[in-house]
């Protein structure tokens, strides 16, 4: 068979990778550790599970929680000031709020297990075994208003999540209950009625984006989206080393990613999700840049037009992981097929994270990784 025909289908793109080289066993059973240096670089023993379609789970945090997953997947829009969980608009109801499904839940294991801790590595914990959460909040559009509505929505839950402050931002700026001026969002046809707020009620442990009344979302003669920062005190990202002040779970925002918006930003919370090949020269901190993702798709089509792709894919995924680990990020391909041996693929190359949509089968074969003959199931179209 002719090279490129066996990568005509996406499946066998990813499957095909060990074609011609001897399986590698995976690592023994073992708690998969995770360690991060003070200024924000993450490193993993061994490759871990993410998460990904909450959307079609009753309880998709504990599911990942009890699956042993490092990070968790959740898909929002923001519709009247309130951050929804759905995969689509029409998706949406008004009980399925990040702060219901996850942000909640979250604090009460935070506090649980003794919320702030400074002598913990990870500030606290969430789960028992001490590692941290990474939760993923994929900004399904209107990403600049939705990202800020998301820092004002984790300041109030002091401790929780990871804190970046540049020393350029003074805490008196802004203290007390400071909240983003957000515009009502409504959408025609969405149809939902907005939930009554949580009763959460706690003052910002950080200061929360002084700099942000003057960022503003506005369209460009051809009607693409871009950051106009008016008035701001330094048009250039932060300089300095910054204070990070660790927390359990680390934000990490996808989708319609204001990425101008967040590098800029004095203080924040969240961090955004790089690209590849795109990223693959940046020297964004880890703390700013924590993951890097790839399609499966994209990687078919930088290997399609080589005269060996099984090579292609191969190197493309080894580059990947090593400069997620050499800069201290977390590297992922996203809509793989969702089978042990794609996952046995991706653990070879040494990826930091496996993407799955069956948290609990991931979290056995990880427990014995062993290769399977690829079966001819599509691939995940999400």
């Amino acid at each position: 068979m002719h090279p490129l025909r066996r990568w005509t289908c996406l499946p066998l793109a990813l499957y095909a990778l060990a074609v011609g080289c001897a399986a590698t066993p995976g690592p023994p059973a073992q708690q998969l550790p995770v360690t991060a240096s003070p200024d924000g670089q993450l490193r993993l023993a061994a490759p871990m599970g993410h998460a990904h379609n909450d959307y079609v789970s009753p309880d998709p945090l504990h599911a990942a929680l009890d699956a042993g997953m490092l990070s968790i997947e959740a898909d929002v829009f923001l519709v009247d000031a309130t951050l929804y969980v759905a995969h689509d608009q029409e998706d949406i109801t008004p009980d399925r709020t990040l702060q219901a499904l996850y942000l909640d839940p979250l604090w009460q294991r935070f506090q649980e297990r003794g919320g702030a801790q400074p002598d913990h590595l990870f500030g606290g914990a969430v789960r028992d075994s001490g590692v941290p959460l990474v939760l993923m909040v994929d900004l399904k559009d209107d990403g600049l208003n939705a990202w800020l509505a998301l820092e004002t929505l984790l300041a109030q839950y002091p401790g929780l999540a990871r804190h970046v402050q540049h020393p350029e931002h003074l805490a008196g700026q802004c203290a007390g209950d400071f909240r983003l001026p957000l515009p009502s969002r409504g959408r025609a046809g969405v149809g939902v009625a907005s939930p009554t707020h949580s009763t959460i009620t706690r003052k910002p442990q950080h200061p929360t984006l002084p700099l942000a009344p003057s960022l503003r979302a506005r369209r460009g003669s051809q009607g693409s989206r871009h950051i106009h920062l008016k008035n701001a005190p330094n048009p250039n990202p932060p300089a300095g080393p910054p204070t990070l002040t660790p927390g359990p779970v680390l934000v990490v925002v996808s989708g319609d990613r204001p990425i101008a918006a967040i590098t800029h930003a004095p203080a924040r919370y969240c961090g955004y999700d790089g690209r590849w090949p795109s990223d693959a020269d940046s020297n964004a901190p880890a703390h700013l840049m924590p993951m890097v993702s790839m399609s499966a798709q994209t990687l078919l089509d930088l290997a399609q037009p080589t005269d060996d792709p099984e090579h292609t894919i191969h190197t493309t995924l080894h580059a990947l992981s090593h400069h997620a680990t050499t800069h201290g990020r977390l590297a992922r391909i996203w809509a793989t097929p969702d089978h042990p041996n794609t996952w046995h693929q991706l653990h070879t190359a040494g990826l930091q994270l496996i993407n799955t949509d069956t948290p609990g089968e991931l979290a056995e074969w990880l427990n014995n990784p062993t290769e399977h003959e690829a079966p001819a199931i599509p691939h995940n179209p999400h």
